[in-house]
């Protein structure tokens, strides 16, 4: 079964949401964004989260040092890494623990990514734009398909590409703002997938 992230969570109310509709995994934005959250933020948000939703951190090129801060402080549970991000400090957070999402832009990145899973995602993360489908290398391995999803065309994404995890945020707002119904139909698509 594909698992389902819903991502820039910035407020109680996205909490309550997800409590309600329980997807897999949700995600913090530690990077420069419209939906970044600080270190205390999520912290408080965590506090609030279902025990069964595994939290993700987003992160652009960030030091290990910072990841590891809000790991150890059990804020989040794996870290997704977008940038020029060096195979090195993949390894290193792994060995620490903390599986990786590699979010990468061509086959031979896909390929080379030492990360637990790689991403594919648009040119521009977070704006709601497709991630290039008909460029999606068949690997043979786990992967998250983010970038334009929506609850309208999940259902078509997962029965094309096959990821393991669907990874949405502006897909399931309303005017900039985490929307119950949209959120709700997102999961329902995916999990009436074949």
């Amino acid at each position: 079964m594909t698992k389902i992230k819903i991502c820039g969570l910035s407020r109680k109310e996205d909490i309550y949401t997800v409590n309600d509709l329980l997807p897999e995994l949700i995600g913090f934005v530690f990077a420069p964004s419209k939906r970044q959250v600080s270190f205390t933020q999520a912290q408080e948000l965590h506090k609030l989260l279902a025990q069964q939703i595994k939290t993700v951190g987003v992160f652009v090129e960030p030091s290990s040092t910072e990841v590891l801060a809000l790991y150890s402080a059990n804020i989040i549970q794996i870290a997704q890494l977008h940038g020029q991000i060096d195979a090195t400090q993949i390894q290193y957070l792994q060995q620490k623990g903390l599986p990786v999402i590699h979010a990468v832009h061509n086959r031979k990145m896909a390929i080379d990514s030492p990360a637990a899973y790689i991403m594919f995602d648009s040119a521009t993360p977070g704006s709601g734009k497709h991630a290039d489908w008909d460029h999606i290398p068949d690997l043979h391995r786990p992967f998250v398909l983010a970038g334009g999803l929506t609850p309208q065309n999940v259902n078509q994404a997962i029965s094309q590409l096959h990821p393991q995890i669907v990874d949405v945020s502006s897909g399931v707002e309303v005017a900039g703002k985490k929307d119950f119904q949209k959120i709700n139909s997102f999961i329902r698509s995916v999990r009436d997938a074949k």
